[in-house]
């Protein structure tokens, strides 16, 4: 069976379609990166808020 010039323009529009869905799954889980890293950061000032104290870091910072 010889191939049809329409089905290799199918098969590109197909790839790239493809393509297209990656990126765009990507570009949707991007926010979701930024807030869990946001989240994270948060989190872990809190705790050494919490471990170190507000004061005692301060004095930490500006020993230097």
């Amino acid at each position: 069976m010889t191939d049809h010039p329409i089905l290799h323009i199918l098969k590109q529009a197909g790839d790239w379609t493809s393509v297209g869905l990656i990126l765009a799954t990507f570009a949707s889980v991007l926010p979701s990166i930024a807030s869990l890293l946001s989240i994270s950061w948060f989190l872990i000032r809190l705790y050494d808020r919490w471990k170190y104290g507000p004061i005692a870091r301060r004095a930490q910072l500006t020993d230097d």
